[in-house]
């Protein structure tokens, strides 16, 4: 039933089949054709079970499968009506839309009990239903609807007041705008309440499964209470957004999860964490989006395989270049102030001596590691935010001191490792001196001494 979940909003791409033409027979062809671009994303499988062609209306049934072996276990099926005639009447107004096509869970298959106990939540109604439009100039409006649901299992309730989501396609833009409704679970011993949610999208495809653009979902509120609740607390203004761009071959993205207000009695008003990675080069990201699409969720044994498996590592070397690189930042505020604490490592640019021009599978010690790479940690604090919480524990101690500046203003530690030193908030060491013959082992040696 997960995967069933999982793989709803590839009801989406069903509801595209023969949306440029008008009789049943071409439909057919653009439907088959539609199928062969959505098996580029695997781990699922599209087969087309049933196809019925009719001069106005036209039927399909199509198979949701696990993967694309010949005995691989089919997850759901998908039911298709698409209306076809290139001009007709709604509510007495020319119909403009050269396609339209309702696709719909076909909730008639033999389904287990527990698949059918949760169906039956949606109250008769159907599960999900895709609503798509396809215009003459072939742009696309797609609305996905997810009707309510409720479910009682022992002691515990869920409800979830459905989603209605609607996907404008032009040419490779997709942008998009809709929302959820409320999630609710209770049980005695608590009860956890999402307010209804906000998503917006505006992305570009630019290559088979990887797209420029921005996305977020946002909430107002999340609560949490109960008996045997520990702390009871209200989440508020809550988004999840990310961006990403092409710049000279090479693609940045990032993601962010924030939480604008904290009521709780931990000493945390908001907090924030960003996700960047940075430099990708474009042409190893196609490949691994290759890769990974050739993979299949319902063979256990393929990375088993040797050859699969080197397939793969190749691919995700190729994800890094010249500068590419990853970074982690945090952030929050208290009644004390506000902190930061920033990581980011990334490899050297391609003008470096160290950089490895036979790619990151030819570093073979740790040495040749610690000159591709290059590291950077920053901590900057007001004292009395962190002073308020666990926090101050762990800067006080000796040892942290070694690396964190405390001067009862605030707490600052700039730490970077390059070119074979450490830079402890001014002060380099040498990691010739440190490491001594340990930087020269194989890097399997070294990474096997590792505590």
């Amino acid at each position: 039933m997960k995967k069933l979940l999982l793989l709803l909003p590839l009801v989406a791409g069903g509801s595209w089949a023969g949306a440029s033409y008008y009789t049943g027979a071409q439909t057919q062809q653009a439907y088959d054709q539609l199928l062969t671009q959505l098996n580029e994303l695997m781990p699922v499988s599209l087969v087309n079970e049933q196809y019925n062609a009719g001069v106005a209306k036209s039927t399909a049934i199509t198979l949701v499968k696990d993967s694309a072996a010949p005995d691989a276990d089919v997850l759901f099926r998908l039911h298709h009506v698409i209306q076809h005639s290139p001009v007709g009447l709604n509510e007495g107004a020319v119909r403009v839309g050269a396609a339209h096509i309702k696709t719909t869970l076909q909730i008639d298959d033999p389904f287990s009990d527990d698949v059918q106990a949760i169906l039956q939540g949606f109250g008769g109604l159907e599960p999900i239903q895709l609503n798509t439009v396809v215009n003459f100039d072939h742009s696309m409006v797609n609305q996905l609807i997810v009707n309510r649901f409720e479910h009682q299992r022992d002691d515990t309730g869920f409800r979830f007041d459905g989603m209605d989501y609607t996907l404008t396609v032009e040419g490779n833009r997709f942008s998009g705008s809709g929302g959820t409704g409320e999630v609710v679970v209770s049980s005695e011993d608590g009860f956890l309440k999402l307010t209804p949610g906000t998503i917006s999208s505006d992305l570009t495809r630019v290559s088979s499964g990887i797209f420029t653009g921005d996305y977020s979902v946002s909430f107002d509120k999340l609560t949490l209470s109960g008996p045997q609740i520990p702390v009871s607390f209200a989440l508020k203004s809550m988004q999840v957004s990310g961006t990403s761009s092409i710049q000279d071959a090479r693609m940045d993205s990032s993601g962010r999860l924030a939480i604008g207000s904290i009521d709780s009695p931990l000493p945390l008003n908001s907090a924030a964490m960003d996700i960047s990675t940075f430099a990708i080069p474009f042409e190893g990201l196609e490949r691994y989006m290759q890769v990974i699409g050739e993979l299949s969720a319902g063979d256990s044994q393929a990375l088993e395989n040797p050859e699969v498996l080197d397939d793969l590592m190749s691919a995700m070397q190729g994800l890094a270049g010249p500068g590419t690189g990853l970074s982690v930042d945090l952030s929050f505020s208290n009644e004390g102030g506000n902190g930061t604490l920033d990581s980011t490592v990334k490899l050297v640019e391609a003008s470096s001596p160290y950089y490895p021009a036979d790619g990151v599978g030819s570093l073979a010690t740790l040495r040749d590691v610690l000159n591709a790479l290059q590291f950077e940690f920053n901590l900057n604090a007001d004292a009395q935010a962190v002073d308020m919480t666990p926090l101050a524990m762990f800067a006080n101690m000796p040892e942290a001191q070694q690396f964190i500046l405390a001067d009862g203003v605030s707490y600052t530690s700039a730490v970077s490792v390059r070119d074979l030193l450490v830079d402890i908030n001014g002060n380099p060491l040498s990691l010739e001196i440190m490491l001594g013959e340990a930087l020269d082992m194989p890097l399997e040696s070294a990474m096997a001494m590792m505590p």
